[in-house]
């Protein structure tokens, strides 16, 4: 089941007594010291900010089934989020990046900024390549899609807990996308030589091949392969796109 899923069906249980005569929420402590003796370590602290209160809700009662998590506290908005902070540091952060007063990334470089050991794991639905890469950019351990199931949410926050990274599969394919994207910018923009550098200042002089070949002593043959590699290294389409660029760059 996945987590929306999890918070549809759950969406009226507050509403639902359990069986021994009480809601989860007292039922709760009783519940903590029965698991507590097979908890596998120390509890991991879990802050959760979101500004939607039925997700907050979700988590909470995903988390508090769990023996070894605890829920450090709840934000609907990034000034909540550091209010929290007053109090100590949690070891894991659940941090939706569309909140109403500053960007998830944004609050993720603060929290980590006053809590620098704590793991924050994006957990959104946004997962645009400039949204992902700034969530990064700012220290982000994870970065969970919210169609990631129920399941998933504990063993990502033990994972983070543990100094590992979590990822969502949709995000692992969209940052090896950007990882090739970025070989590709980078072989593009490999340093020239000298002499390529050369060719280059011939071309913006608008010089032909020949004269450019006359101009540095070589053969004519010797220049079109440059001036293709060059254009490839660039990722030019024709001579002045490739000037244009050139001169973009600060390499004439």
């Amino acid at each position: 089941m996945c987590f929306r899923g999890f918070l549809q069906d759950t969406l009226a249980e507050s509403q639902v007594r359990w069986v021994l005569g009480g809601t989860f929420e007292q039922f709760l402590p009783y519940f903590r010291m029965m698991t507590q003796a097979v908890a596998t370590g120390p509890w991991i602290s879990v802050l959760i900010v979101d500004d939607h209160g039925l997700v907050r809700s979700g988590l909470v009662r995903i988390f508090s089934r769990e023996p070894d998590i605890e829920i450090f506290g709840e934000a609907g908005s990034g000034e909540e989020a550091l209010a929290c902070l007053e109090k100590g540091c949690p070891d894991v952060v659940l941090l939706d990046y569309g909140l109403p007063d500053r960007d998830g990334a944004f609050v993720c470089a603060a929290i980590l900024d006053r809590c620098p050991r704590a793991a924050v794991v994006m957990l959104t639905s946004a997962y645009e390549d400039d949204v992902l890469l700034a969530c990064l950019d700012a220290g982000a351990r994870g970065y969970l899609t919210k169609d990631a199931s129920v399941q998933d949410l504990p063993r990502a926050v033990r994972r983070v807990a543990a100094g590992e990274a979590v990822l969502s599969p949709r995000i692992i394919q969209r940052v090896m996308g950007l990882a090739r994207a970025a070989k590709t910018s980078h072989a593009r923009r490999a340093p020239l030589a000298a002499f390529e550098i050369d060719i280059l200042r011939s071309l913006s002089h608008g010089l032909s091949n020949v004269e450019i070949a006359e101009a540095l002593h070589v053969t004519e043959e010797v220049i079109k392969s440059h001036i293709r590699s060059i254009k490839q290294r660039l990722g030019a389409a024709d001579r002045a796109q490739t000037v244009a660029i050139a001169v973009k760059q600060g390499l004439i």
